[in-house]
């Protein structure tokens, strides 16, 4: 087998630079294919395993419980210090 590698290089070596140029852009095409066959199976997969009410949920369970006295009020509001009526 490496053997017949060496032996193409060669043959493509002893070829004008316009076929050997054809030969790149091929092999360049030719990964390019792989590499996005590759990539979009990975996205179609983390989209599979990503759902968003898992992370909701997860969010929830982290988060502790916020006490009802988180949404009180902690200063007196404006009003109270100058009236109801604002006299």
């Amino acid at each position: 087998m490496l053997d017949f590698i060496e032996r193409k290089i060669e043959a493509i070596r002893q070829e004008p630079e316009h076929v050997r140029i054809r030969y790149v852009w091929g092999m360049v095409a030719m990964v390019m294919v792989i590499v996005f066959f590759v990539w979009i199976t990975n996205l179609r997969e983390s989209f599979r395993t990503s759902g968003t009410g898992d992370d909701i949920e997860t969010i929830r369970e982290t988060l502790p419980e916020q006490p009802a006295s988180v949404f009180e009020e902690t200063e007196p509001s404006l009003e109270a210090e100058i009236g109801e009526g604002g006299e």
